[in-house]
Order: C-alpha cells, then sequence, then structure tokens
C-alpha cells in the first residue's frame, strides 16, 4: 500500500501544471504579490490565486479518473472517470501554457486535503469506491464551477476569464454526470435476489449475475 501511495504522488507531482516546463523558460516570479508576465502585463493575484485553484483541482480530476480504471468494475464510473481524465487533462495542458506565458509560479505538489482525497480512493475497491468517486467527483466539481465562475465573471486578465468561461459548461457536465450516476449496485457480485434466486430455484441457475 504505502507503494501504491508513492507511486500516486509521484504522478501528481509529475503532472502539476507547467512545473518542469516553466523551470526550463527560465521564467520568474516577482514576489511582491504581482505576477509578472510577458512583456508589460501583470497578473493580479486574484487571477494568479485562480490559476492554481484551477490546477490543483484539474489535477486532482485526472488522477480521480485513472484511479478508476484499476478500482471499479461499474461500467457508468469507469466511463465518467475516462471522460474526466481525458477532458481535464486537455485543460491542463491549454492552462500550463498560460502558466508559462504569464510566469505563475509553478505548482509542485497537490494540497494536503486533495491528496488525502486521492490516497482514501486509493484504498477502496468495488462498490465501496464507486460511491465515495460519486461523492468526491461532486464535491470537487461544485467548489470547482464556483470558482470558475467568480474568474468568469470578475477576472482581469482576460487569458484566464476566458479560460474560465470555455471549461464552465464542461464543469456543469461533469457534475451533472456525477450527480446521475448509478452506484447503487455491486457490480463486482450478483446482488442479493439473484443469488437468493439461484438458490432456492435450481431452474434459474443459469441466471447471469446483474450487471
Amino acid at each position: 500500500m504505502k507503494k501504491v501511495l508513492l507511486n500516486l504522488s509521484l504522478l501528481v507531482l509529475l503532472t502539476s501544471c507547467a512545473s518542469r516546463e516553466q523551470r526550463a523558460s527560465g521564467s520568474g516570479y516577482a514576489g511582491s504579490g504581482t505576477v509578472v508576465g510577458a512583456g508589460s502585463h501583470t497578473v493580479t493575484p486574484a487571477d494568479s490565486s485562480f490559476a492554481r485553484e484551477a490546477c490543483q483541482t484539474g489535477t486532482a480530476e485526472v488522477q480521480i479518473g485513472k484511479l478508476a480504471a484499476r478500482n471499479t468494475k461499474n461500467r457508468e464510473v469507469r466511463a465518467l472517470a475516462r471522460k474526466l481524465a481525458d477532458e481535464h487533462a486537455r485543460a491542463e495542458k491549454e492552462l500550463g501554457q498560460l502558466f508559462i506565458r504569464k510566469s505563475i509560479p509553478p505548482e509542485e505538489n497537490l494540497e494536503e486535503h486533495l491528496q488525502s482525497s486521492l490516497e482514501n480512493l486509493t484504498r477502496l475497491k468495488g462498490h465501496e469506491f464507486d460511491v465515495a468517486f460519486k461523492d468526491q467527483v461532486i464535491q470537487d466539481h461544485q467548489g470547482a464551477i464556483e470558482v470558475f465562475e467568480k474568474q468568469a465573471a470578475q477576472g482581469t486578465d482576460p487569458d484566464l476569464k476566458a479560460f474560465a468561461q470555455k471549461h464552465l459548461p464542461r464543469l456543469r457536465e461533469h457534475l451533472a454526470a456525477a450527480q446521475r450516476l448509478d452506484v447503487g449496485k455491486d457490480y463486482g457480485a450478483p446482488d442479493a435476489a439473484t443469488v437468493n434466486t439461484y438458490l432456492n430455484n435450481p431452474a434459474a441457475r443459469n441466471i447471469s449475475p446483474a450487471r
């Protein structure tokens, strides 16, 4: 288990927004509360904070999506997880370019509460994972939507504001999909009714487990 958690931590580190790329480009940070971007443009602390929060949430969703590949047998969970991983990864790549262009300090590790959530999901399998996955995705997207809505309405950096406006509809789609997700069955085993029918009715023993 420790090895699994270590591998997860390293993976999150390597996929954080603009870390290696930004160091390679020599981008710097003003350190005075205002992020210095290309030319004479500056990024306010509020805009920089949005970028970092979006990076954190996006990276976490990519990892949650990848965890489902080995921790669930629920086809609906697996399909949504794949969608989350793919779409958040594309958004993270786009955001990473903004980090570089605007010299926003690179993200190194996930915040403690996000890392803790991932580690909790790593320990779960089957139905327990499905329930926790649904709850976590809903919680994460509700928080992200609030942050993106604020940036879309109040952001002062035109590129980061456009990024928030562009990705808000997709975040809302993800939230709605998670809320509709059926995690009521453990897809790893037949339900109780099927088991009882199988045991009490020999003629029904060709019934396949519910899927």
